[in-house]
């Protein structure tokens, strides 16, 4: 109870008026939120089109993605009627999780449950895989941060495991005569 206390003290509530945009995609992510009041729709840009994916209400958790995994915005969202959010950032979180290393522990839970579960709704490979079955194979699946340019499989090596990409991106390179050719960029 006091490691909850001390999480919701470091929320402040904002207002948030019709068509506000709070999180822009492909922006650093520095919030997490929590819906307290209102509808606020998350959407894509598909081509030249503002795809809606989903409308978040009350209780809604987002944000927390992006900003736990350094990774750019993968959605916009923005308010469909006028709203009141609970905002955190990464600084109040980091001094959280620090004092309170439980507080640490179970966000890093939560996100890591909510990056396996967007996995299974979204992932081509997973929907190949009977339902019922899907979470005993995901559990064996373990999370790996890479840094920039780091290289995750060498040409001519022998694979030795299988990269389902949560977030960020990668990009798959073959040598020719005139050096690194860029054959694919891979997004989650």
């Amino acid at each position: 109870p006091s490691a909850l206390a001390d999480l919701l003290d470091a929320f402040e509530a904002a207002p948030v008026a019709i068509d506000e945009i709070l999180i822009a995609e492909g922006d650093e992510g520095t919030d997490a939120f929590v819906v307290a009041d209102g509808v606020l729709n998350v959407s894509r840009r598909m081509g030249d089109d503002d795809v809606v994916l989903a409308a978040l209400g009350p209780g809604a958790i987002f944000g927390e993605m992006a900003l736990v995994s350094d990774a750019p915005r993968a959605a916009t969202v923005r308010a469909a009627l006028p709203s009141m959010v609970l905002r955190v950032g990464r600084a109040e979180l980091e001094e959280l999780a620090t004092a309170t290393p439980e507080i640490g522990q179970r966000l890093s839970e939560f996100c890591r449950a909510r990056m396996l579960s967007n996995l299974v709704r979204h992932s081509e490979l997973l929907g190949a895989v009977p339902r019922d079955e899907r979470g005993a194979l995901v559990a064996r699946f373990e999370t790996c941060h890479f840094e920039p340019d780091e290289v995750l499989v060498e040409a001519g090596e022998e694979g030795a495991a299988l990269y389902l990409i949560a977030s960020g991106a990668v990009v798959v390179e073959s040598d020719d005569a005139d050096g690194p050719v860029q054959i694919a960029q891979l997004g989650p």
